[in-house]
């Protein structure tokens, strides 16, 4: 009885007693000349959102077909869940945008321009009424139902204007929708009789959009979620997509498979953890001084950050432990949390280090001649040209790797085979499409987790690896664990073709027995890796680095087996990248220069 009234107590004052944070809803409304109609839309106002001057993050949710700008609020209980983590500081305080669309799919269809009115209509009004953050950092996503079919499309579509996304039992039907999905009602997948057309909603759906993003760098950190008993079978098509992108953004995507159905039971359930992951990614309430330093490409939100962040490369490399061991290092030298972020290699570190939304990055230096030139496809035809070179690493050989029993022996032996060349952002996802174009050779390139490749290739369900980095590679020390291997070296006119259309590469040899299978010294060429920053980052900054790395070479010695070869003299190989004015400053300023510091005994 005693526990009943204490809890018919603490009932009775919750009515009462207001909760330390508050946000509230408004409501608006533009007329949408791409809709042509108005487009009402409600937003949510953080505590203290009136009485400050700073900018904010915002988060879009999308509703379903049957739904309008009213469901997030009053089925997903937004503005009380917004409170309560805002409070209890697992999220900054946030504006949330949900506007309201009825069957409209988010896509530019025959008759709603939906896709155009969020991005050229709803998104700068939003910009123009609130205090928002304008770049990526400060914009997230998320839809359930078709709203998540919305929301795919928009990242695989918007990479870089979307800082996170989550979609909750999307209706992303990889081959037909079921005969209930309200899809069918839309005229954008409707032929000119008004029946269901599977041509048309083949063009939109997401699988017609994957190439083209793997094929860019930026990765969008997707968090998906599903009911185990959705009748409409969004649970299997969830863990398809997941599958999808796992193989191309192993860190960046989640997916949560949880009990229920196509309902808002389900949804409301997974809302919080998708907002806590989506804001780890998402920039901080700011100054509209500090945005406007941010918005120059490249330029740090704040400096100094929180902690310091070094992206490196995937799991199975060596630059991935480097920049661990890095990591180390400088949080105790700088007195600064400092984190490694592993990614898909050099073009995303780029990327990364062109956005500020890391201050240090593992970059080969033909990738990062590149991104100057704006060259590759990857780049965008932008020249990238916030990129500064910190200090040297150290070589990173390429690998031509097959099975002995095989039967192949050349680099010409791989047409028509197939070749795995790592993720896109790697060293040789990037150069493995330009070395078989240079040669001539026409092989069915695969790209995919180096650790999977190895994988497929010791079973034998891929013909050849190719690989780049500092030796011995775990990856390929495992693969020979597993399997007798044949290092194929380029032919004398290969490298000349090689060298000639990639002048950046240069002669590389990794000595014999490195590997099992490696019985004399292996030719083939090789890059460069540098640690490289951004040219916004204050000079103290990078001079402090150099001073943490150089002054600690024995410890740096240890950090994996190559790093042997980061040494102060070594600078001299890069021809490509300024160095940023603090290193200048610190390579110029007058000193012994440190060749070793190991014990004379």
């Amino acid at each position: 009885m005693l526990r009943f009234a204490l809890a018919a107590v603490a009932l009775i004052l919750s009515t009462f007693v207001s909760p330390a944070i508050a946000g509230e809803l408004r409501r608006e409304v533009l007329h949408s000349a791409a809709l042509g109609r108005d487009l009402p839309f409600l937003v949510y106002v953080p505590d203290g959102y009136d009485s400050d001057t700073k900018n904010y993050t915002v988060l879009y949710l999308l509703h379903g077909a049957g739904d309008d700008e009213n469901a997030w609020a009053s089925h997903g209980l937004i503005l009380e869940k917004a409170d309560q983590l805002i409070e209890k500081g697992v999220i900054p305080p946030t504006l949330i945008v949900m506007p309201g669309c009825p069957n409209c799919w988010w896509i530019d269809g025959p008759e709603d321009k939906a896709e155009t009115a969020f991005w050229d209509e709803l998104v700068p009004t939003v910009a123009q009424r609130y205090r928002t953050i304008k770049s990526r950092e400060g914009r997230l996503i998320a839809g359930l139902s078709a709203g998540g079919y919305g929301t795919i499309r928009f990242v695989l579509r918007h990479p870089d204007e979307i800082a996170a996304a989550a979609a909750f039992s999307p209706a992303i039907y990889s081959e037909m929708p079921p005969l209930a999905s309200a899809s069918r009602l839309n005229p954008a997948f409707q032929d000119k009789n008004k029946q269901f057309d599977i041509s048309a909603w083949n063009a939109f759906n997401y699988p017609s959009y994957l190439d083209k993003y793997f094929a860019q760098p930026t990765r969008v950190p997707l968090f998906l979620a599903a009911g185990d008993n959705d009748a409409m079978g969004t649970a299997y098509e969830t863990a398809l997509l997941f599958k999808r992108m796992i193989a191309h953004q192993p860190i960046k995507v989640e997916l949560r498979i949880v009990s229920g159905g196509h309902n808002w039971a389900v949804w409301a359930s997974v809302i919080d953890e998708a907002m806590r992951y989506m804001y780890r990614f998402a920039a901080k309430p700011m100054s509209p001084a500090s945005e406007v330093a941010g918005a120059v490409p490249g330029a740090s939100l704040r400096w100094p950050p929180e902690r310091l962040t070094i992206a490196t490369a995937q799991p199975g490399g060596l630059s991935a432990t480097y920049g661990e061991a890095l990591a180390k290092l400088l949080t105790r030298t700088l007195k600064i949390p400092v984190v490694a972020r592993q990614t898909e290699g050099p073009a995303t570190n780029v990327r990364l280090l062109e956005t500020g939304e890391v201050q240090l990055g593992i970059v080969t230096l033909g990738v990062a001649q590149q991104a100057w030139n704006g060259v590759a496809d990857w780049t965008g035809g932008k020249e990238l040209r916030t990129l500064r070179a910190l200090f040297p690493m150290y070589d990173s050989p390429f690998h031509f790797v097959v099975r002995k029993d095989s039967g192949l022996v050349s680099l010409t032996d791989l047409a028509d085979k197939k070749v795995g060349i790592g993720p896109i952002g790697g060293s040789a996802g990037t150069y493995a499409p330009q070395i078989f174009k240079a040669l001539k050779i026409d092989a069915d390139l695969i790209n995919a987790p180096n650790l999977d490749l190895t994988e497929r290739l010791a079973a034998g369900t891929i013909d050849a690896f190719v690989i780049a980095g500092g030796v011995p590679l775990p990856a390929i020390t495992e693969l020979n664990n597993k399997a007798e291997l044949r290092f194929i070296e380029p032919s004398q006119s290969e490298t000349l073709t090689l060298k000639l259309a990639m002048p950046e590469l240069g002669a590389s040899v990794i000595s014999a027995n490195t590997y099992r299978s490696l019985e004399r010294n292996y030719q083939t060429l090789g890059i460069y890796n540098f640690v490289m920053t951004n040219k916004n980052v204050p000079d103290s900054f990078a001079y402090a680095v150099l001073e943490a790395v150089f002054g600690n070479l024995d410890e740096v010695r240890t950090f994996v087996p190559p790093a042997t070869e980061t040494l102060p003299t070594n600078f001299t190989r890069n021809t490509v990248i300024p160095f940023h004015d603090g290193a200048a400053r610190w390579y110029t300023s007058p000193r012994p220069v440190v060749v070793s510091r190991a014990r004379e005994d």
